[in-house]
């Protein structure tokens, strides 16, 4: 997903770790946190959200990669997520067949 002002990209591998890349190609940082698959980010918008393979929901601010809440969303892998237009309801879907939405912290 790429940041707000679009100079970013941000990515998740499978050792657990969020990784920010600068738009011309290099590394800015590397954090720890929870293996992320789906990404998402709203126009404008801080906050980024991620699903996980073990049913999380994981907000954290675009350029700390920080976790700011992790929720427990669903029974298996989170497949997708979305953030709404302002960024105040975030959307996630899962293997369980529900689509759950969420308060933006």
């Amino acid at each position: 997903a790429f940041t707000r002002d679009g100079a970013y990209v941000v990515s998740s591998a499978d050792d657990q770790t969020l990784v920010l890349y600068k738009l011309e190609g290099y590394l800015h940082k590397r954090a720890r946190g929870p293996s992320l698959g789906p990404l998402g980010q709203a126009r404008g918008v801080e906050i980024m959200v991620g699903g996980t393979w073990n049913g999380r929901v994981v907000f954290f601010r675009e350029l700390q990669l920080a976790p700011l809440k992790v929720l427990s969303a669903h029974r298996g892998p989170v497949h997708a997520v979305a953030l709404a237009p302002g960024g105040h309801v975030a959307a996630s879907a899962g293997a369980d067949g529900k689509v759950k939405l969420w308060k933006v912290p």
